[in-house]
């Protein structure tokens, strides 16, 4: 059985909410292979069965009123690209706003996709690296540049956000931190279609 067409029960603690114990999620995907969850939550362990019961209910409202395709379509284009920037010298980048420990980052682009898995993983190292840098215990630092073979990379932390940007190689430090300001002034015109910004969280 796939993780999509199980269903979990799991034990989550909000500590905001109840640092002692713990909430219990019902988590299934929707069917029809769509990307989206529904997720019902109790304070109660033994609600298992109810829970399952109004997650039928639920399912058979969607499917009647036609909503299960038009949930899929959102999810699917929900998605931003690169090129709502137009900055052609950032490839990528990962922000996330503190406040809410909400975080973003646009599709994919396709040179870190094919062949696949292969240079994804190491954009995903790219990253891990630049936070590590940030948060390294033996010398934190607020911006860390870095020339590579392949691509330039920055890392920027302040106590607003963290942002994390991949560019095309031979991009120098100032230009670098240009683009950063000019990518930040962008994020928060876009913030509100971007990232959780007002909140209550626990």
């Amino acid at each position: 059985m796939s993780f999509k067409s199980a269903v979990s029960w799991t034990p989550i603690c909000l500590p905001r909410f109840n640092e002692t114990g713990f909430l219990h999620a019902h988590i299934s995907f929707l069917p029809d292979d769509s990307p989206a969850c529904l997720l019902l939550i109790s304070t109660d362990k033994e609600k298992f069965f109810a829970l399952q019961e109004c997650h039928d209910k639920i399912l058979e409202r969607l499917e009647k009123q036609g909503c299960l395709g038009a949930i899929k379509q959102a999810v699917n284009e929900a998605d931003y690209t690169i090129e709502h920037l137009q900055s052609p010298e950032i490839r990528h980048f990962v922000y996330k706003f503190k406040k809410t420990t909400s975080v973003s980052w646009p599709a994919v682009p396709s040179m870190y996709t094919m062949p696949k898995d292969v240079h994804m993983d190491r954009l995903f190292e790219l990253y891990m690296l630049m936070q590590q840098k940030l948060y390294s215990d033996a010398w934190p630092i607020k911006i860390y540049y870095h020339l590579g073979n392949s691509e330039a990379v920055m890392a920027w932390k302040t106590a607003e956000f963290d942002l994390y940007i991949v560019f095309d190689p031979l991009i120098a430090k100032m230009q670098a931190i240009a683009l950063g300001n000019k990518l930040i002034r962008w994020i928060r015109k876009e913030e509100e279609r971007l990232v959780i910004s007002t909140t209550n969280f626990f």
